[in-house]
């Protein structure tokens, strides 16, 4: 009996190693969650289209929320009582949260962070929807008082060219000097 000779796809799979092949399946899994996170999103852009103005600026608050780095889902987990997925936590902080004083993040205090802008600034974002998407503009106003962003730049100048600014730099770096 002949034996087959392995296509040309089938001896580039061979010749991977173990460990790309680990990091493409992992980059597959990674897509795949987030066409799940994507279309979970489109069923509720569909349902609050409908329903008017208000909710495009929600919207657009819980998309940023959602795909950047800044709302910490454990954290608010533990301050509301409610343990939720990473979409069902932030558009429940957007519709209820915020007026129950619940902080999107540990080092991340709204009322902090909107009293040091000016008022007309924000508009209808949401604080830290505003915080994470102005990259490096706002990264050195206060964002708890508790946490002295200013003095923590000061002693840390790299901070600022971190993707999350004073607060992500601290939690990876800082916190675990």
């Amino acid at each position: 009996m002949a034996r087959l000779r392995p296509s040309a796809k089938q001896q580039t799979v061979g010749a991977m190693s173990a460990t790309s092949q680990r990091s493409v399946l992992r980059t597959v899994r990674r897509r795949l969650r987030l066409r799940a996170k994507l279309r979970s999103l489109e069923r509720l852009a569909r349902g609050l289209a409908r329903r008017g103005r208000h909710w495009f600026w929600l919207l657009r608050n819980a998309f940023v929320l959602i795909f950047r780095h800044g709302f910490d889902t454990a954290w608010y987990a533990e301050m509301s009582g409610r343990p939720e997925s990473r979409i069902r936590a932030v558009f429940h902080y957007l519709r209820r949260g915020q007026k129950l004083g619940h902080t999107p993040h540990p080092l991340f205090d709204p009322v902090t962070f909107t009293g040091a802008l000016e008022p007309h600034r924000i508009g209808r974002h949401d604080a830290l929807a505003y915080y994470v998407s102005h990259r490096r503009r706002y990264r050195q106003l206060p964002t708890h008082p508790l946490f002295d962003t200013v003095e923590y730049l000061k002693a840390n100048p790299e901070a600022v060219r971190h993707r999350f600014g004073a607060i992500g730099h601290y939690q990876q770096i800082g916190a675990a000097v």
